[in-house]
């Protein structure tokens, strides 16, 4: 048996407004860490470490976070790619994630790259870091072909890691008016694009999902934890990869139920004090009170 681990799109710096949320990140990296020691497995992350679009990050959350990585490393092996979020290509310079591809225990794909994983079977891990444009992405794919194709001759396992947006993705995260919707800008891709692979784990869409193109079953891994309302109610946490001897595939989610979620209330006015008395530990809260007096709800945002 193979194991391997997924995590993604851990946006370390992107909850100030939440108390304690960057120390519930911490574990939950930890968490994921712990896991992949416990199955001898090799740990995966697909991107998103950090979150602001323009590539600058706060010494105050690089340093901690590097050491994290750095601790984890010694522990077990990390593969990296990199996501969307804190790109090179903003103006900025290297990317945000770049010193982390400096710890002798991850290796970066700063673009591309394959890495063979021995085990029983011996599974091929093919690797892309998110890609502005669509014909970059596939081209890159299709790259990957004949090398793909002459290693399942020789009866290794070849996945897919990637960071990028598919058409029937559900994203539901930072939505306006905090509703979840179909990603209507996400891609379409050739149906035999993914042929190569057994199957293709992702990054980017925060909601851990299951997809199906062109035959191949294509995971998100989603995030961790949930990063604000639009979340609400979704089941966050990382992912396990098994690969049986005879190169059966069970992939399967591994909750992180132990961590803050976000809950939307609504309730009239008279009723709110016995709101505000309830157990909202572990839960960001917003009540929607309803009240003739204004044109609109009032809003009220408690955090425990």
């Amino acid at each position: 048996m193979t194991n391997i681990v997924f995590g993604s799109d851990f946006h370390f710096d992107l909850y100030p407004a939440y108390p304690g949320m960057f120390d519930n990140i911490k574990r939950a990296f930890r968490t994921a860490i712990d896991l992949a020691a416990k199955l001898n497995a090799l740990y995966v992350d697909l991107g998103d470490t950090f979150d602001p679009l323009s590539g600058k990050i706060s010494a105050s959350v690089l340093d901690p976070v590097f050491d994290e990585f750095a601790e984890a490393s010694k522990r077990v092996k990390i593969l990296k790619i990199l996501g969307n979020h804190g790109r090179g290509d903003h103006g900025t310079g290297d990317h945000s994630e770049a010193p982390l591809g400096g710890l002798a225990g991850v290796r970066l794909f700063q673009t591309q790259g394959v890495e063979l994983v021995q085990g029983s079977p011996d599974v091929a891990l093919f690797m892309v870091s998110y890609q502005e444009h669509k014909d970059d992405f596939i081209k890159i794919v299709r790259d990957f072909e004949k090398e793909a194709m002459k290693l399942r001759r020789a009866k290794t396992v070849c996945l897919l890691g990637t960071h990028q947006g598919y058409r029937g993705g559900y994203v539901g995260v930072h939505e306006p008016g905090y509703q979840p919707n179909e990603d209507q800008g996400a891609w379409e891709l050739p149906g035999d694009l993914f042929n190569p692979f057994a199957a293709v784990l992702s990054g980017h869409f925060h909601k851990h999902q299951e997809l199906t193109i062109g035959g191949r079953k294509l995971f998100y891994v989603g995030a961790p934890l949930q990063h604000d309302l639009g979340d609400r109610g979704q089941t966050r946490g990382i992912v396990v990869v098994r690969v049986a001897p005879k190169g059966e595939l069970t992939v399967g989610q591994r909750a992180f139920d132990q961590f803050p979620t976000f809950e939307v209330i609504k309730v009239d006015r008279e009723k709110f004090d016995g709101i505000l008395k309830r157990d909202w530990s572990n839960t960001f809260v917003k009540a929607v009170i309803a009240d003739a007096a204004f044109d609109e709800a009032r809003l009220f945002e408690l955090k425990a």
